[in-house]
């Protein structure tokens, strides 16, 4: 198993990451949502709203991290003045 570090995570499929003959299996979808500006406008929101996701769960992650390490510091403290 990978460590959590290195474990990609699920990712939304982007437009550009779409293989040729996908792209070309519905041409007038791909015209229509470039003229309306779909992709600028609506996954930019997503993608900003997912990068704010990613980085409060990993600053929640690291101040968890920091917490535990500070109550087992002070634990072995506390152990060896008894």
């Amino acid at each position: 198993m990978k460590p959590f570090h290195l474990r990609s995570k699920r990712k939304g499929i982007r437009f550009s990451q779409l293989s040729l003959q996908s792209k070309l299996i519905n041409p007038q979808f791909v015209t229509f949502l470039e003229t309306t500006k779909f992709r600028r406008l609506s996954l930019d929101k997503h993608e900003r709203r997912m990068r704010r996701k990613t980085v409060w769960g990993r600053m929640s992650l690291l101040l968890a991290t920091l917490v535990f390490g500070w109550i087992i510091i002070e634990s072995a403290q506390a152990i060896s003045l008894f």
